[in-house]
């Protein structure tokens, strides 16, 4: 027997969509309940660049992941050209620029991203704080 979170997993699965959508829409489709709640992601618009730049290239939109790819390929072409890829080069304090906005490596492997403050909202989901563009934006 399922338990009440995969019951209501399934439930909200299965609602209908309060928002008109197309075959291209990527707008997430939110249940009633989390209407008005705060998530972080990339700003959309950091990514068009390498949206059409792929699409133009290859003739598709690209794959979900093909910013990381491009992150790090970036980066290697960067280190690379300015002398090599120790561990104080990757994990700079500025960070860099990529298909999602800023992002720094981090000495532990870990890796902090600017992201953008979103409300869901019925319509789809509204931007209410940017996406910071450099470490002097993200509050730590």
């Amino acid at each position: 027997m399922p338990t009440a979170a995969a019951r209501s997993t399934r439930r909200y699965g299965r609602r209908r969509r309060s928002v008109p959508r197309t075959a291209g829409d990527r707008r997430p489709s939110w249940p009633r309940q989390v209407d008005g709640a705060w998530y972080a992601a990339p700003d959309p618009a950091a990514r068009a660049g390498l949206e059409q730049s792929y699409s133009a290239k290859y003739g598709a939109a690209p794959p979900a992941l093909a910013d990381l790819a491009f992150d790090a390929a970036s980066i290697a072409r960067v280190l690379g050209a300015s002398g090599g890829y120790s561990v104080s080069a990757l994990a700079q304090p500025a960070g860099f620029i990529g298909a999602d906005g800023w992002l720094a490596l981090l000495p532990d492997g870990q890796v902090r991203r600017g992201l953008a403050v979103f409300r869901v909202e019925r319509g789809g989901p509204e931007m209410i704080e940017p996406a910071p563009q450099s470490a002097l934006g993200t509050g730590g």
